[in-house]
């Protein structure tokens, strides 16, 4: 997954720079337009997170082994105390 979304933040970067050096803009405004679509890339990966992380499916037997984990380590953690 880290590896689609750093291809989706390099893809942004030269989006924003193919469209600097189409409308032949001096360097800085080349640099704005690198940095814009930057922001907007990593705004993409944050909404494409966002949404894998809150819409997710959880099978029953995930659940169960999750569920299962967290109360051994409830019960460790009463151990060492």
């Amino acid at each position: 997954m880290a590896i689609i979304f750093g291809v989706i933040f390099i893809l942004s970067l030269a989006a924003g720079w193919a469209v600097g050096y189409i409308n032949q803009m001096p360097l800085f405004d080349t640099f704005v337009c690198v940095g814009v679509a930057g922001f907007l890339g990593s705004s993409l990966i944050a909404l494409i997170f966002s949404y894998l992380y809150f819409f997710q499916k959880e099978t029953d037997t995930d659940k169960i082994k999750r569920l299962v984990q967290e109360i051994n380590q409830i019960k460790e953690i009463k151990r060492i105390e």
